[in-house]
């Protein structure tokens, strides 16, 4: 036991920036994961699904953050576990990439830039993010297929498109061992193609309902906003520095999601994570002075301090009108209602309200400050949701499915 302390006490001190950091990443993680908001609602009941307690379950979503909220317990608590979970997978994966780099990278400068960069700090915490990067670089990091097969799938089922990532881990192997690592991906992912079979009959049922929603829906080549592309625009001038290994596999990866990004209608920061750190890796590489160094860290650190003050999230003021667990209910913000216990259902967009209304269905409408004019129905303005309340209530199902395609 003091052997164990003694060697704990010396790695504390050899990685004590990697530490310091890290604490920081992880007090906003935690405090993001206590807000419950869109994903992080939808992946708890996806876990409450997985446990047994069947209300609400979207086939378009990975499995694997509803199988860690499952594991924990299905509460609102296991959402804060779950992110305690991913975070440390993540300084576990930079620890062991600054490792592998030992005596070529600033000990100072890569914890600093690949825990509190603003991306990685206030837009990976959505229930599967974080997670998928984790195993990502956990499976870019470490060596032997069948190591690199169980991280990679691991990092698939927590989010789809992290397939594109397979690319690069291939090239970084001898052929000879391409089927050893895709045995292994396809054996992990046997068990949800069997659930997606049993209830479907179809193995790619989810992966079908994700490209239906985000591909065939949502389209291509949407505008980027200044930032987002001042983000990417960093990643390049960092990429530009590290010329050696400009094209290894860290900066295809990050090259691999800045394109994805680019043909994509989903423009959202998370999705540029992997770009952290690897520009990270490409700046502490560097020779850069001391002064130099400390600026960039006390920089990092007020922005950090700055978004947490500036961008608290907003908690849903929820319904609490009874008849509500009684009817029938469509809303344009239907994964908020199930934390009042509501079963509620998407409302299609330019829906018929009346027809609606006349069939039994009750229509809450967050966020919205214009009721109807008219209408076959009672409308009750709760100051931040508007009900419109039909005469007669369709009884509400027990459960919901979402399907898309």
């Amino acid at each position: 036991m003091r052997d164990f302390a003694e060697k704990a006490w010396k790695a504390a001190r050899e990685y004590k920036w990697f530490i310091v950091f890290f604490c920081i990443f992880l007090a906003i993680q935690l405090w993001q994961a206590s807000f419950l908001e869109w994903d992080r609602i939808t992946y708890l009941f996806q876990g409450k699904w997985f446990c047994g307690e069947q209300i609400y379950f979207e086939w378009l979503r990975p499995p694997m953050p509803g199988i860690m909220n499952c594991l924990f317990g299905a509460g609102e608590i296991s959402t804060i576990v779950s992110a305690l979970m991913a975070s440390t997978l993540y300084f576990s994966a930079i620890l062991l990439i600054y490792k592998n780099e030992k005596g070529k990278i600033n000990q100072l400068l890569f914890p600093a830039l690949a825990f509190l960069f603003p991306t990685i700090l206030f837009a990976s915490n959505f229930g599967s993010d974080l997670l998928a990067l984790s195993f990502l670089l956990l499976a870019l990091s470490i060596n032997g297929p069948t190591k690199k097969g169980l991280f990679f799938a691991l990092a698939t089922l927590s989010r789809y498109n992290f397939f594109l990532y397979v690319f690069v881990l291939l090239l970084e192997m001898e052929k000879k061992h391409w089927p050893k690592f895709l045995l292994v991906v396809a054996a992990i992912w046997l068990p949800w193609l069997a659930f997606n079979y049993a209830y479907t009959g179809n193995a790619f049922f989810s992966l079908q309902e994700t490209v239906a929603l985000n591909i065939q829906q949502k389209g291509l080549f949407k505008e980027f906003d200044l930032g987002m592309l001042a983000t990417i625009g960093f990643f390049l001038a960092t990429l530009a520095l590290g010329k050696a290994k400009a094209f290894g596999k860290y900066n295809l990866s990050a090259i691999a999601a800045a394109l994805q990004v680019l043909v994509s209608g989903i423009k959202e920061y998370r999705f540029l994570n992997v770009l952290v750190p690897v520009q990270a890796l490409n700046i502490s590489a560097q020779k850069i002075s001391g002064k130099l160094t400390i600026a960039v860290i006390l920089l990092l650190i007020a922005g950090a301090v700055y978004g947490f003050v500036a961008m608290q999230p907003a908690e849903k003021t929820l319904p609490k009108e009874g008849f509500l667990k009684e009817c029938r209910v469509m809303s344009n913000e239907w994964v908020y209602l199930y934390r009042a216990g509501i079963v509620a259902e998407p409302l299609p967009d330019n829906a018929d309200l009346n027809a609606l209304s006349e069939s039994g269905v009750a229509i809450v409408l967050m966020d919205e400050k214009n009721a109807p004019n008219k209408g076959d129905f009672d409308i009750i303005n709760g100051g931040s949701y508007i009900i419109l309340k039909p005469k007669n209530c369709a009884s509400q199902p027990k459960k919901y499915e979402l399907r898309v395609s």
